[in-house]
């Protein structure tokens, strides 16, 4: 840095550190970042890492880009199942896709009951294609009684843990699919019990539709 070069190589530079102090090195580099004006390409396997300290993040999948752009794209767009599945939790659950109108696909999840509507992620989607729907964990929440979103699927409580700030609902859909609820943890709010059964919904802005690779679809 001293010689001001107009590009830094960094090599999973924090990869021995304690969490503590990685992430305060994590905000050390930003600031050096910012007042040097310098490019620097930075190599990690840490996820939350990327999303923490990139302007733009190039995900690599058997060397070659999977997906190359901002943080917030990657979270929210994924563009893959794989990058879905990589940038952060998601809940990918297969289906059907019944009816596309504009930017608005609506679908039939495959071997289990539910379905409803999710949003596109840009690439082409036709009637009757394969897709895997991906909802966040965060967006994902028990249905009420008073709740008439037509966006539904029932799964049983497997697991239920309070990590801190965040309590994890873990949950298991038919044909061996696994999902997440992730919700601020509320103390005077009773635990979930293991074996309950949930109805679960999301909002269809929340649901990304993501084709599917031709060579994955499972009939």
């Amino acid at each position: 840095m001293v010689y001001r070069p107009s590009i830094i190589l960094m090599d999973e530079p924090l990869g021995a550190l304690d969490k503590k102090l990685r992430n305060q090195m994590q905000l050390e580099i930003k600031r050096i970042h910012r007042e040097l004006g310098t490019t620097i390409l930075y190599v990690t396997h840490d996820q939350e890492e990327a999303m923490t300290m990139s302007d733009r993040i190039c995900l690599m999948n058997g060397g070659k880009i999977e997906q190359l752009g901002t943080p917030i794209e990657l979270y929210f767009c994924p563009q893959t199942a794989f990058v879905a599945d990589f940038i952060g939790e998601s809940n990918l659950l297969p289906a059907r896709v019944s009816q596309v109108a504009g930017g608005t696909v609506h679908f039939n999840f495959n071997g289990m009951s539910g379905g409803g509507i999710a949003t596109s992620n840009g690439k082409p989607i036709t009637p009757g294609s394969h897709i895997e729907v991906m909802i966040r964990p965060q967006h994902l929440r028990v249905s009420t009684e008073n709740d008439l979103n037509e966006n539904q699927i029932e799964a049983i409580l497997t697991d239920f843990v309070v990590t801190g700030a965040t309590s994890k609902s873990y949950l298991s859909a038919p044909r061996d699919t696994q999902l997440i609820i992730a919700e601020l943890t509320q103390g005077h709010r009773s635990p979930r019990l293991q074996g309950e059964k949930l109805t679960l919904t999301w909002n269809a802005a929340d649901a990304i539709a993501i084709p599917q690779d031709p060579m994955g679809i499972e009939v």
